[in-house]
């Protein structure tokens, strides 16, 4: 049976990297949300500053790969960068009254990982990427958001002394694939 391996967590901490390496290292996919298909609404729907909207429109971007993901599950392992706690912590660290058990609306990962890292690791992977995110830089939202990824049931990983390989070696030691 194929798994489904989701890697949550704030921005510098890995989970793209991570996430690619494992799928290439599984024979899976690399899935990110949200998917292609809302990329075009994305730019505009943050330039709104519409925290409302914006929570709804990345919902429906999971809500739509979670049927995609479905799909791919019949042939392969997929492994997603960023899922359903992530659009859920995100937007309670920006003070929208999320509802409870979201989760219940998409497919059920088999592995759920929060990849995280010191915040002095964080700002020197940030440093190095070409463009920064609309909340990439605020301090203060990552540790809002940390602390609402710890309400969710997921395995946490520290990998602030860690390569991304090494983050995907302690990861396929935990899933055995």
């Amino acid at each position: 049976m194929n798994k489904f391996i989701v890697l949550e967590g704030c921005d510098g901490t890995g989970k793209s990297s991570t996430a690619l390496l494992i799928a290439k290292a599984i024979n899976g996919v690399y899935y990110k949300t949200p998917p292609p298909i809302f990329k075009p609404l994305s730019a505009a729907i943050e330039e709104t500053k519409n925290y409302n909207l914006r929570f709804y429109h990345y919902l429906a971007g999971v809500l739509y790969s979670s049927l995609e993901i479905k799909k791919l599950l019949e042939n392969t392992h997929v492994v997603c960068d960023r899922y359903i706690y992530t659009t859920i912590a995100a937007h309670r660290a920006l003070g929208i009254d999320v509802p409870d058990n979201l989760e219940r609306l998409v497919i059920t990962p088999d592995y759920s990982f929060c990849l995280f890292a010191r915040p002095d690791e964080i700002k020197r992977r940030m440093s190095e990427r070409k463009t920064l995110g609309y909340f990439d830089d605020d301090g203060d939202h990552q540790t809002k958001i940390r602390r609402e990824f710890q309400k969710f049931p997921l395995i946490f990983i520290d990998n602030s002394d860690m390569t991304a390989e090494e983050s995907v070696e302690k990861i396929l030691q935990i899933i055995r694939l």
